[in-house]
């Protein structure tokens, strides 16, 4: 499992959702409060909710077009830039 969250890479740390772009990597708290999810940033939000493409399963996986993230804005934990 790869710990996105510890940004072993360095890549800039974004502080904002406003501030991020297509291509970015959201990362996501759980209800519990532990790091739970990673997706990537489609450009658009919707609601609560950022537009994202989700790798998590075989169906999500071939999802050609962005989703709304099954994560609130509020459980965002951290958005890096990868380069």
């Amino acid at each position: 499992v790869v710990d996105f969250y510890a940004n072993k890479w360095g890549w800039p740390i974004i502080d904002s959702i406003n501030e991020a772009v297509a291509g970015d990597i959201l990362i996501y708290r759980g209800k519990d409060g532990k790091i739970a999810h990673v997706e990537i940033y489609a450009g658009t939000i919707s609601g609560d909710r950022a537009k994202v493409y989700n790798c998590g399963g075989k169906t999500s996986i071939q999802t050609k077009a962005p989703i709304s993230s099954g994560y609130s804005l509020s459980q965002l934990a951290r958005i890096l830039r990868a380069q």
